[in-house]
């Protein structure tokens, strides 16, 4: 089989960015020091509560 399928192709996709993510933060701890620690974790709790308020509605 050549080439590759549009699941697979998604799951590439996302590691792709998920990789681009992850060296970038690095990079903007050491130019934006302790406030963009505190920045990372509000935009984490954001994010989980609004993925619990999701799988609230989806229930």
């Amino acid at each position: 089989m050549t080439g590759a399928s549009f699941r697979r192709s998604c799951l590439n996709l996302s590691n792709v960015i998920c990789s681009i993510g992850m060296l970038y933060v690095s990079y903007v701890l050491s130019q934006g020091r302790w406030p963009s620690l505190v920045l990372f974790t509000m935009v984490g709790a954001i994010c989980f509560h609004t993925g619990n308020l999701n799988d609230r509605c989806m229930c």
